[in-house]
């Protein structure tokens, strides 16, 4: 088959009965840290994750990679923290007006972050 210009390999079973399926919406929102995994290894195919003018937010010089805001698998921002005593504020640069879901999943996230670490949200700004 051809994806976006690349040729790829997939079981006719598994495309059948991926068609045979309703499309929904999976609506997940995840923030991936500094050189997450996931970030390091579409490097050389950023260009499918997130608008191609965006790359050099993420993958910055010298191998600096910033953590992002993922959303349904696509990089749709980047974040930073900062910490101070027991507060924790969250700053983020969305490449695009976000939807409501992702506002609401950022939240989540973000509360879900401060708990692992012993914080509270201060302030959340996008």
């Amino acid at each position: 088959m051809d994806v976006e210009g690349w040729k790829a390999s997939a079981l006719a079973s598994a495309i059948t009965s991926a068609l045979d399926q309703p499309a929904r919406a999976a609506q997940t929102v995840c923030l991936l840290p500094h050189f997450d995994p996931y970030t390091l290894s579409v490097a050389k195919h950023g260009s499918y994750l997130m608008p191609k003018a965006k790359l050099s937010q993420v993958y910055r010089s010298q191998g600096w990679i910033v953590p992002v805001v993922l959303a349904n698998g696509r990089i749709v921002g980047t974040w930073e923290q900062e910490t101070r005593g027991k507060k924790m504020s969250l700053k983020f640069q969305m490449f695009g007006p976000p939807d409501g879901w992702v506002k609401t999943g950022i939240e989540t996230e973000a509360e879900r972050m401060a708990t692992f670490v012993g914080a509270q949200i201060e302030a959340i700004k996008m």
